[in-house]
């Protein structure tokens, strides 16, 4: 039915790729922040019926 085989990285590895994209593509890594960022703004707001 679902395959739960996700390959997770662990912080650290995450924190390092993220070093490297900031360092090596600036405007992509700003991007990918503002996506994170709006992901859990969703996220909360629905989770807790957070209205504006």
């Amino acid at each position: 039915m679902f395959k739960f085989d996700l390959e997770i990285p662990t912080y650290a590895e995450w924190k390092v790729q993220l070093d490297k994209l900031m360092n090596e593509q600036p405007e992509q890594a700003k991007k990918y922040q503002e996506q994170v960022q709006k992901f859990w703004q969703d996220f909360f707001e629905d989770t807790f019926k957070i209205k504006k």
